[in-house]
């Protein structure tokens, strides 16, 4: 198991899941694979709901916090990546 630490922008109740990784206040689309790291503003791993098992991708390692370009609003995805690519393409990610 990979140790994780929160970081940056933390969950509250008030940040919604980006169902289908769209925004939840404007419903843009988020990039994907890589790329959404450069919206992240935080990283959550604190409590056991945001680590999840997903039978086709695996347990997650807990949420990644992200800002829409658009709105602004916060929205958070569950991270299946291990947390050395996090590490490695999210440029806020604590080095």
């Amino acid at each position: 198991m990979e140790n994780a630490q929160s970081w940056g922008v933390f969950y509250t109740s008030d940040i919604r899941k980006a169902g289908d990784h769209r925004c939840p206040g404007c419903d843009t689309m988020y990039p994907v694979l890589f790329d959404v790291f450069s919206l992240a503003i935080g990283f959550a791993c604190d409590q056991d709901w945001q680590k999840i098992e997903n039978s086709a991708v695996g347990k997650s390692v807990g949420i990644l916090i992200l800002e829409c370009p658009v709105c602004f609003e916060k929205g958070w995805i569950h991270l299946y990546s291990p947390l050395k690519v996090a590490e490695k393409f999210c440029p806020r990610w604590p080095k």
